[in-house]
């Protein structure tokens, strides 16, 4: 199952490729289109060709406007080619242009290796994604109560079903919950509450452990508190 906020990514990838080959668009629609394509999600292996016939075809328009626009975008693009260290072709717009069929296929476009890199958000660097924090704080906060001030799950909960809920149809494998581990250790800094130290964190830290995903608890290590107010001080 794709993780959430993956079809939106589709979706406009597939809207923006139809506009840059709909030659019922005006050459600017089609010009900017093909610039946000590029510029948003890259020269992908079904994108590069739909960029490369935007700018063919206007490259050389008798509107001074429309060619200005197409040669800028054939300069972009040559230069964000030669920082991925692709190969450049000879000119641009003079190379042969085949267009997968499936280019708009939103299903394809998932399996795209660039569009596919980019969908989990607990992948991404620090600070943690803000929507994606209140979303799994939310789902502990309906399975947990205070016990002496200290958070817990509720008498008689099944772990599983809120994991299976915090996954958001990712498998509940090894692999996706040390991701899960990860995004809750990123640094905090957009003051919401964080994750780590959490019920949820002490769980799946448990985990990982008894499947020797982790190491064992060190009796030395500083706890998530000890360890966030020393990086508060450090910035201070």
């Amino acid at each position: 199952m794709i993780p959430t906020g993956s079809n939106a990514k589709q979706v406009e990838i597939a809207r923006l490729r139809a506009i840059s080959l709909n030659d019922q668009e005006s050459p600017v629609a089609r010009i900017q289109a093909a610039r946000k394509l590029l510029q948003d999600h890259g020269p992908s292996q079904r994108s590069l060709p739909i960029i490369r016939k935007v700018i063919k075809l206007f490259v050389s328009d008798s509107d001074p406007d429309i060619a200005e626009r197409a040669m800028k975008l054939r300069a972009r693009l040559a230069k964000i080619l030669e920082l991925k260290s692709m190969k450049l072709p000879k000119e641009i717009e003079d190379e042969p242009v085949e267009i997968s069929a499936d280019s708009l296929n939103c299903d394809a476009i998932a399996t795209e290796p660039e569009v596919r890199q980019s969908f989990d958000v607990w992948h991404r660097p620090a600070p943690p994604d803000t929507k994606e924090v209140l979303r799994i704080a939310y789902i502990v906060r309906d399975y947990t109560t205070l016990d002496r001030g200290i958070e817990v799950w509720r008498n008689g909960l099944d772990i599983n079903t809120v994991l299976d809920l915090v996954l958001d149809g990712r498998e509940r494998n090894t692999k996706n919950l040390l991701s899960l581990y990860r995004f809750m250790e990123l640094p905090y800094s957009s003051g919401i509450r964080c994750l780590a130290g959490s019920v949820l964190h002490r769980t799946v830290s448990q985990i990982l452990r008894d499947r020797s995903a982790l190491p064992p608890n060190d009796p030395n290590d500083k706890s998530y508190s000890e360890r966030l107010f020393e990086e508060l001080q450090a910035r201070s």
